[in-house]
């Protein structure tokens, strides 16, 4: 932890609005019906919390990669954007298997 970083530790949030990216260490925190505001200004550091019900926004920097991810799905990039989502998941290329008719919206194999 850098010292700028403050750490929260075993607190519950409840209907807040968080920043959850500005040199805050949330640990074992629970965020219940909370907005989630990652700004892309500075790495979430997010270790074994619970998060029920929330929504998740994006304000700063994080807006302009969100909305470039969003126009090059759009345009024809589909393909880079599910792979930016694969490596995110963890899961070696060519295992997604995407079926947009399934109820579920997709499936990973």
């Amino acid at each position: 932890m850098s010292p700028q970083n403050s750490k929260i530790e075993n607190q519950t949030f409840v209907g807040a609005n968080v920043q959850i990216d500005g040199g805050v260490v949330y640990a074992k925190c629970k965020f219940v019906k909370c907005n989630l505001v990652v700004t892309g200004l500075a790495p979430a550091q997010v270790l074994e919390c619970e998060f029920q019900e929330c929504r998740w926004s994006f304000a700063g920097p994080a807006t302009n990669v969100f909305s470039f991810l969003k126009a090059i799905y759009q345009t024809g990039g589909k393909e880079m954007v599910e792979t930016i989502f694969q490596d995110i998941r963890g899961l070696p290329a060519g295992s997604l298997n995407w079926n947009p008719a399934s109820k579920s919206g997709g499936t990973i194999q």
